[in-house]
């Protein structure tokens, strides 16, 4: 009973059953009325038809109109202490000279008084000698009783009408049920779709036909189904990666501390400084995750503070000089006159541009160039930090804030860096309410960010 297509066909068959029941007594209302009224103004007209002829016959027998009160009704002459009748078959009868007099009624008391005889509906000529002598007004009492073969008509049409209409029911009823079956479809596809989601079968399109808004819904569980399909292979491939990262520097220190313990490496201060080393990769690699998995649940907490974009960039670019100078790279910086103060973490925001530009040293080559621009674009300020000797092709552009992510595939950590920094970043720019992209230019490539003023 709480199936939607059994709540749709009862829905249907309730709203078709009183559309059909209220139609059904109005049309049968209608025609009781209109099929009275029709019988009552025919026999109205025969019957004021018979009397016109009786009285054209009296007037030429009688060579005018006394004792024609008898003919109208009888019963009520002009010796009869009868006031009011009723004239034959129940009509009522007004017969009227030229001028409005009454002559003779059916009702006594309107002999002698004046009617307006343009004001009647039913009114016959009574002739003599091709001449108007007078008007007979026929009165009507209003609907007549019916007699037994109208009342056997009226009775079958009423009956026909009740069996169309529940005819029409069942019918109506039929097509809405089916109708319902068909509107509940699609939502009986999605239905399974999600159990088979929660079975663990992921991936497939749900392919269902239907109305915008089932299509829409149909689209958007599809994009659910891709985004979990890609969220669990991310999800995988962060698991793989970052255990074959805290796997390289643990196997490192393991392997030299089991050959300290076998003599093989003696017990100095060289070897203690390669063992220190491993554990600051592992301290580094640690603590980049954990703020990767902070800044993706928006739970790190800002501490805003207004400064000069061009300040910012400065103080930041300066902490890298030394390194760009070992490397033999020239670190370049394009600030612009109208900058605004904006209100950042300011070390977060340092933090962004400085995972940003170590992933540029590491790729630069020597004799390349780093440069940094700050402008204003709208309602924000936009940093672009560009380095040469990098090319990505548009697919690889897109993987490029994903986790441990490199272009080359290689597993060489020689370079330093956790693989996380620009995952790091972008989610650090996200919580400031703005967005970071790469660009491939044919020289350079092109990390950008903008921050709302």
């Amino acid at each position: 009973m709480n199936k939607l297509s059994i709540r749709l066909s009862l829905a249907f068959a309730l709203v078709t059953w009183l559309v059909i029941a209220v139609i059904a007594l109005a049309m049968g209302e209608a025609m009781d009325r209109s099929f009275r009224s029709y019988v009552s103004q025919r026999s109205s007209e025969g019957a004021g038809a018979n009397m016109a002829a009786m009285l054209e016959q009296y007037y030429v027998d009688h060579q005018g109109w006394d004792g024609v009160q008898a003919v109208i009704a009888p019963g009520t002459g002009s010796d009869s202490q009868q006031k009011e009748g009723r004239g034959r078959r129940g009509q009522n009868f007004v017969l009227v000279d030229p001028t409005g007099m009454v002559i003779a009624a059916t009702d006594v008391t309107r002999i002698g008084t004046q009617v307006d005889v343009s004001a009647q509906e039913l009114m016959l000529p009574i002739q003599a000698d091709g001449q108007e002598i007078a008007k007979l007004i026929l009165d009507t009492p209003g609907i007549q009783a019916l007699g037994d073969a109208e009342e056997q008509f009226l009775s079958n049409l009423t009956t026909t009408l009740l069996a169309t209409a529940v005819g029409a029911g069942l019918i109506a009823a039929l097509v809405g049920g089916i109708l319902a079956w068909q509107f509940g479809r699609p939502i009986r596809q999605l239905t399974a779709a999600v159990r088979q989601m929660a079975g663990g079968d992921r991936g497939e399109d749900v392919a269902v036909q239907g109305t915008e808004e089932v299509l829409e819904l149909a689209q958007a569980f599809n994009h659910l189904s891709r985004s979990l399909v890609h969220q669990e292979t991310l999800r995988q491939h962060m698991a793989a990666n970052v255990a074959h990262e805290l796997r390289t520097p643990v196997t490192v220190l393991r392997s030299r501390l089991e050959a300290i313990l076998d003599d093989m490496y003696p017990l100095d201060k060289e070897q203690i400084i390669v063992a220190h080393d491993q554990t600051l990769h592992l301290a580094r690699l640690v603590e980049d995750l954990r703020q990767l998995t902070l800044a993706e649940a928006g739970q790190i907490p800002l501490e805003r503070q207004q400064i000069e974009p061009g300040e910012l960039a400065r103080r930041t670019l300066d902490s890298f000089m030394p390194l760009a100078l070992d490397a033999e790279i020239s670190l370049k910086t394009e600030l612009a006159a109208d900058l605004p103060v904006i209100k950042v973490d300011v070390d977060r925001i340092r933090q962004v541009l400085g995972n940003v530009l170590a992933n540029a040293l590491r790729h630069t080559p020597t004799g390349g160039t780093i440069e940094l621009r700050v402008l204003r674009q709208a309602k924000q300020v936009r940093f672009e930090i560009s380095n040469t000797g990098s090319s990505l092709t548009p697919e690889q552009l897109e993987h490029l804030f994903e986790p441990f992510w490199r272009a080359d595939e290689s597993r060489n950590r020689n370079g330093g860096g956790s693989g996380l920094g620009l995952a790091i970043a972008r989610q650090l720019v996200q919580l400031h309410g703005g967005r970071m992209w790469a660009e491939q230019l044919p020289d350079h490539l092109s990390f950008v960010f903008d921050l709302p003023i």
